[in-house]
């Protein structure tokens, strides 16, 4: 029996596909599924220009890095110190608002700047002069001491170195300062041209205008006129302080207007005034 060789080639019938068209179907997207561009929120810009600051680098303009400036630091210049004088002719006040007063009354000067004549006129033996005066000058009609003051004040007149005010005599009033301070108030009252009654007796009987003396005598009317004035006088002493009661009752009493019975009471007992 003989086996016949086989073909290499198998004869098999061709066959054809019929061509289809193939499409892909979208996937389904997720939720989880990052957004896609054209979702995605586009950021504002701002077209308006920000100002930049000192310490800050511009990076879009210049492409170089400058280091930020360090602030300046202010110096500070020392105030020359005040400089006062004391000479007795050229007075410069330690600051302005002594200056102003200085301008506004030229005549306070010498209460404010020490002088160099004041100094040595403490170092002398007192003087037989007194210590006190009274300085007179007229007005128009009867007023309070406290009126007087306030107006005195507009004369730029220091208040404070008027010890006393008294009216010894109709349209007359009476101002008791001291010796040091008697100048100055006398060219106060010629700059404002009010005259002053140099030779002004207190004690004058035709001080009296109360009608109830006009039928008295003249040796009566001349001791109750003076009775008045040392009643004045004791009432201008009480109303000092201690240190200046025993200095204007020694001139009171020097000028006659006390007997030495109302010194010696005032100087035992001060305070009990």
């Amino acid at each position: 029996m003989s086996l016949s060789p086989m073909s290499t080639t198998l004869d098999r019938p061709k066959t054809t596909l019929p061509q289809t068209s193939l499409t892909l179907s979208p996937q389904p997207t997720s939720s989880k599924s990052p957004p896609t561009k054209s979702h995605q929120k586009q950021p504002t810009i701002n077209h308006e220009a920000t100002p930049l600051s000192a310490n800050s680098k511009n990076t879009t303009t210049n492409p170089t890095v400058t280091t930020p400036s360090k602030p300046t630091e202010r110096i500070k210049q020392a105030r020359p110190a005040p400089t006062t004088s004391i000479s007795p002719t050229t007075h410069e006040p330690p600051n302005k608002k002594l200056r102003q007063v200085i301008d506004s009354n030229p005549a306070s000067i010498n209460t404010i700047c020490v002088t160099n004549t004041t100094a040595s006129n403490f170092f002398q033996f007192p003087t037989t002069q007194p210590k006190f005066n009274y300085v007179h000058i007229p007005c128009q009609q009867r007023t309070t001491r406290q009126e007087t003051r306030k107006l005195l004040r507009h004369l730029n007149i220091n208040t404070s170195r008027i010890l006393d005010i008294s009216f010894p005599g109709r349209n007359i009033i009476g101002l008791l300062v001291h010796r040091h301070y008697l100048p100055e108030i006398i060219s106060i009252m010629q700059i404002a041209k009010i005259p002053v009654l140099k030779d002004f007796d207190p004690t004058h009987p035709d001080n009296l205008k109360d009608p109830k003396y006009k039928n008295c005598s003249a040796p009566e009317r001349e001791t109750i006129s003076k009775q008045c004035h040392r009643t004045r006088c004791l009432r201008a002493i009480a109303t000092q302080p201690l240190t200046l009661i025993g200095k204007i009752a020694s001139f009171f009493n020097s000028q006659g207007w006390i007997n030495q019975a109302d010194y010696d009471h005032i100087i035992s007992g001060p305070r009990q005034l």
